[in-house]
């Protein structure tokens, strides 16, 4: 439980049975804070949802506030460790550029659509409490996966490294990222919606990219983002 220092109000447990407890109570949080937003939770729906009690609750969180903004906390550790997992250069290596801005694209929108409630709701906690510091947080973490997918493409391309601005990489990501943000929280959340909203993206970075061989349609898209075969 790394984040347990940094959430005031919360006393982290010792044995087994109270961390077992612990992470019912916060995954209890984390699906209502997805459902109705975090004017509705309530320790008594967070202790119904958990199987628990209220006295097990309050011996770990001082107040609902500070149950809200641990499985806050929870929630966006688990982004960035996915996140750090997902763009480790060595599941990369064998990939085009192209093929690269098409996957994670691709990735980036099924992840973020599947998570779609859950989002909306923490980026409203986000801007209702901002003394968790969860707005800056996110907007950290964009910069750093702006960073890292524009390295990937640097190292599977070299015209991309030497033949643009060191930055250009990175702010289209990054223009990538609030676009899906965007789509998360206006956008229809439908399939195929989704799908335009993949393939236009696609289409805008790797053409300021320069890249050729841009996918028109979703069946090229897909094409682009089969599994490498190994010898």
């Amino acid at each position: 439980m790394a984040v347990a220092r940094a959430v005031p109000g919360f006393h982290p447990p010792r044995q087994e049975r109270s961390r077992v407890t612990v992470e019912r109570i916060v995954r209890a949080t984390q699906e209502l804070l997805a459902e109705g937003g975090p004017d509705t939770v309530t320790v008594e729906q967070i202790v119904a949802r958990a199987d628990s009690s209220v006295g097990s609750f309050y011996a770990r969180f001082e107040d609902r506030a500070v149950a809200i903004r641990y499985a806050e906390r929870r929630f966006w550790d688990d982004i960035e460790r996915r996140w750090d997992e997902y763009l480790d250069p060595d599941s990369w290596v064998e990939r085009s550029a192209l093929e690269i801005v098409a996957r994670i694209v691709r990735d980036l929108v099924r992840a973020m659509m599947a998570d779609r409630s859950s989002l909306r709701a923490f980026h409203v906690q986000a801007l209702l409490d901002p003394e968790a510091g969860l707005a800056e947080r996110t907007a950290a973490l964009d910069r750093r996966i702006a960073r890292d997918v524009a390295a990937l493409l640097q190292a599977a391309d070299a015209r991309i490294a030497d033949g643009q601005p060191e930055w250009r990489a990175e702010a289209g990501f990054a223009r990538v990222l609030g676009a899906v943000r965007d789509a998360d929280v206006f956008g229809e959340g439908s399939p195929e919606s989704d799908r335009r909203l993949v393939l236009s993206l696609v289409g805008m970075y790797g053409a300021s990219l320069g890249l050729e061989g841009l996918p028109r349609s979703w069946p090229e898209l897909l094409a682009l983002c089969r599994p490498v075969r190994r010898e």
